[in-house]
């Protein structure tokens, strides 16, 4: 089975062949349900699910909205079925304390030393 494609990879190898094809970057933005002091409940395993998810290649960042509503996941996987898997095992997402909107985003432009993010 080949290498499976994500974000952070180099995007050609040395037989030239471009690992970001067939893989999609979103835009995850998570909105709170409940009160801030309900949501810290679940904050550490939160957490230790993003920095899983960082490992399996699947988040490329993420961060607080401000002011405190929720936040933003980068993502970018094969497809939003997928994606919507990955949302699944989130502790907030198991806890119902957070709606996910997932956009799917092609970067056509992008700061130099970001290329990478290009398709």
């Amino acid at each position: 089975m080949g290498k499976v494609a994500r974000c952070g990879d180099e995007p050609v190898n040395a037989h030239g062949v471009n690992f970001f094809e067939g893989v999609k970057m979103f835009i995850v933005s998570l909105t709170y349900k409940c009160d801030i002091k309900e949501v810290e409940k679940y904050l550490d395993d939160h957490v230790s699910y993003l920095k899983q998810e960082y490992s399996n290649g699947n988040f490329i960042a993420s961060g607080r909205k401000n002011p405190r509503t929720g936040g933003v996941i980068l993502s970018c996987v094969k497809d939003r079925d997928e994606l919507e898997v990955i949302l699944k095992r989130d502790p907030f997402n198991r806890a119902g304390i957070a709606e996910y909107d997932i956009t799917e985003f092609i970067p056509s432009m992008v700061a130099e030393g970001f290329e990478i993010l290009q398709k």
